[in-house]
């Protein structure tokens, strides 16, 4: 039955967390043309051959994005990497199709990576233009102020560098955040006087001083 095939493999490619490697191998394989030949220079020769085009543009049904686990399963599989350079270059040619085939992602995870910078990938303004999650450790991974601030209504991050731009997102309804180097706190504290109005959960590791000023501005629909 298509129908049920079609449902089932939305489900199945909904969330990266749950891709195993036969869900990788079968990504690999459905690189563009471009992509495959960068990998064989980088004498990166893993391609499963496939004798005729998939039934399903598998990328497009991701709607559930985490840029650590796609790239530390490769970092987990030496006998198909051999280099961590060969990783990199393979989970950027993933990364890059993700952006141009993926038509509306919902959440993205991305941690620990400040060499990426998802934004200029081509199509990633469509794949990130309905964005409603974004957990990250900081906003590198974005060049310019991107079409996702009227979407967003889940934010969780800690950084390492001041950086006041959380106040974009004004529809956020829950925020989580914490701070790594105590020094962001000036940054933090400007926060006390802008305005969430449909925040309704905040989740922080210590009783900052600057959130008094904030929560009441903000604590109103809290629970």
């Amino acid at each position: 039955n298509r129908l049920w095939c079609k449902v089932s493999v939305r489900i199945l490619w909904r969330n990266s967390w749950n891709y195993s490697d036969s869900t990788f191998d079968t990504l690999i394989a459905c690189l563009p043309s471009k992509s495959k030949e960068i990998l064989y220079k980088n004498k990166i020769i893993i391609l499963t051959p496939i004798s005729k085009p998939p039934m399903f543009n598998y990328t497009a049904f991701c709607k559930v994005l985490s840029i650590e686990y796609v790239h530390y399963t490769f970092l987990l599989r030496p006998k198909l990497l051999t280099s961590c350079n060969n990783v990199c270059i393979l989970s950027e040619e993933l990364f890059k199709m993700f952006m141009e085939q993926i038509t509306s992602l919902k959440e993205l995870y991305f941690f620990d990576f400040s060499n990426i910078t998802l934004t200029s990938y081509s199509g990633a303004k469509d794949c990130l233009r309905n964005l409603s999650e974004l957990h990250c450790s900081n906003f590198n991974f974005c060049s310019t102020k991107f079409e996702i601030f009227n979407t967003l209504i889940k934010l969780r991050f800690n950084k390492d560098t001041p950086l006041l731009f959380i106040t974009n997102f004004k529809n956020l309804q829950e925020l989580e955040f914490s701070v790594n180097n105590f020094n962001d706190l000036k940054d933090y504290e400007k926060l006390e006087n802008f305005n969430f109005p449909q925040l309704q959960i905040l989740k922080i590791p210590y009783p900052y001083k600057f959130l008094t000023k904030f929560l009441e501005n903000n604590g109103k629909h809290l629970y």
